[in-house]
């Protein structure tokens, strides 16, 4: 949103305001800002470039859920089935997918 990008251009400048910038809402947000200004550096304002940041960012979530599954004794399709389930699940998908 509008409100992410003004305050990711305003981080790169002056990463310490990540610390306080939502005080004043009664938040404390600092690794979510970190990611946000990371994508921004990447990214900017182009709206292409979010979206193809974060579906790496959504296939690296699915892998490590792969990833976990099988560590934990599971077969490869409990795994496969586990990431694609999450993948397509709805709230995932607007969590990734919403500029």
């Amino acid at each position: 949103d509008g409100v992410s990008l003004i305050n990711a251009k305003s981080f790169s400048f002056n990463p310490a305001k990540l610390w306080y910038a939502d005080i004043p809402l009664g938040r404390f947000r600092p690794a979510y800002w970190i990611i946000i200004t990371a994508i921004y550096q990447f990214a900017g304002y182009s709206a292409k470039r979010w979206f193809f940041i974060n579906a790496i960012a959504l296939f690296a979530s699915g892998l490590g859920l792969y990833s976990i599954s099988r560590l934990r004794g599971r077969s490869h399709l409990n795994g496969a089935l586990a990431a694609v389930l999450f993948i397509i699940s709805g709230p995932i998908i607007e969590t990734f997918f919403t500029l």
